[in-house]
């Protein structure tokens, strides 16, 4: 430099700042990484490090003077997490991890940026910008993010099906569950029809010698009424009584026929009321010997079924129940309405009960309990409730012996 001139610069001072600007410089050329210094006023690049030429792929003298905004990048619409490049950005200082720039050779890079206030050059406000490639690493997490959301919605899809599986497999149990009682009620259905043809032969072959040797029975006793004797008493009462009983199996057989086959008469809206009054009517001399309490709601719905059959069935369970329950026992009879299409009748008892093991077998043909039973009137009374529409379940009542509950449907209005 001409004497001068140094002799002027000392004069008014400027070399001083210019040595001071000059080591500041110096120190920013040793500074690791991309580097430029942005005049904050103008949004200019004033100076620029060596590496940015390896991270923009352009001469760092082709970087200096361009305003901060032209190296921006283009924001994706599904990355919200990257920053764009702005002079705002730079008027704020701090640490930004994901920034997106433009560069000439490898188009968009994310970048790590730190923003620091670098004083002032010339009466100019600098920001010094630090920046480091996180290009892969941005584009590994992103990917990352991806992956995760991919894994989200196979799970999601997973627990869809999942749940679809599971009404599914509940839906197959119910149609197996129901497609059993089918084969249930076909195999019941089966057997009557079979011991149904059988029965009709047989009822009809003894039908003739029955009511023969009914016939002679009483002529005999009229016969022998002079002279009857102790002995001879107890051999005619054992002799009716015998007599009796098989009256009432062959029309249990009947029964089983009748029920075996499809029923002619249509099912009708009638009030199981009138039913039950009509059969503790026929069962009143039976009900002297027991305490029967009577429960029905006031307001029961109409049923759907065949009265002459219903009645059949609840003589059959009250005398069942009165056998049961025995001299001085308990009958508790009672009809509720659970809900607006069911009406519920319970018909309980004291007596012994019956045994958890046997209660689906009691409703077998031919099985009984009883010393003397036939063992065909539970098959008969569920029959005629089935053919009904109607459901029949034995329990323990609240007076310790069985509990019957039939469910039928009620009539609409």
């Amino acid at each position: 430099m001409p004497k001068n001139r140094r002799t002027a610069l000392h004069r008014f001072g400027h070399l001083p700042r210019l040595r001071l600007r000059r080591r500041k410089l110096l120190g920013l050329e040793l500074v690791p990484g991309p580097w430029f210094l942005v005049e904050i006023d103008s949004g200019r690049i004033a100076r620029a490090g060596k590496p940015v030429e390896a991270l923009f792929g352009a001469p760092k003298c082709a970087l200096v003077g361009r305003h901060i905004d032209e190296l921006a990048g283009h924001r994706r619409g599904d990355d919200w997490s990257v920053k764009e490049l702005s002079l705002e950005l730079l008027e704020r200082p701090g640490h930004y991890e994901d920034v997106r720039v433009s560069t000439t050779g490898r188009g968009d890079v994310v970048v790590e940026m730190r923003v620091s206030y670098a004083g002032t050059m010339a009466g100019r406000r600098m920001a010094l910008c630090l920046m480091t490639d996180r290009t892969d690493q941005h584009r590994l997490q992103s990917e990352l993010i991806n992956k995760h959301k991919e894994l989200r919605r196979a799970f999601v899809r997973l627990e869809e099906q999942s749940r679809e599986l599971t009404t599914a497999k509940d839906r197959l149990k119910s149609q197996n569950s129901q497609l059993a009682e089918m084969t249930q009620k076909l195999s019941r259905a089966s057997e009557l029809a079979a011991i149904g043809e059988i029965t009709a032969e047989l009822t009809h072959q003894l039908n003739n010698p029955l009511a023969a040797a009914v016939g002679a029975a009483r002529r005999l006793e009229k016969i022998f009424a002079p002279k009857q004797t102790d002995e001879s008493s107890r051999m005619m009462d054992l002799l009716k009584s015998s007599l009796d009983r098989l009256r009432i199996t062959i029309l249990e057989l009947r029964r089983v026929y009748k029920t075996s086959r499809p029923s002619d008469v249509p099912a009708t809206k009638f009030d199981l009321r009138e039913q039950l009054d009509a059969a503790l009517t026929l069962l009143s001399q039976r009900l002297e010997d027991c305490r029967v309490e009577l429960q029905l709601d006031t307001q029961l719905p109409h049923i759907i079924g065949r009265p002459e059959n219903i009645q059949h069935v609840l003589i059959n369970l009250i005398d069942n129940a009165l056998h049961a329950a025995g001299p001085g026992g308990g009958v508790h009879i009672a009809a509720t309405r659970p809900g607006p299409k069911k009406l519920t009748l319970t018909i309980s008892d004291s007596g012994p009960g019956v045994p958890e093991a046997l209660r689906e077998r009691i409703f077998e043909p031919f099985f009984t309990t009883r010393t003397q039973g036939s063992g065909l009137g539970l098959a008969v009374v569920r029959r005629h409730l089935e053919q009904d529409g109607a459901l029949i379940t034995v329990g323990r009542s609240h007076l310790g012996g069985a509990r019957f509950e039939i469910t039928f449907e009620a009539a609409t209005l």
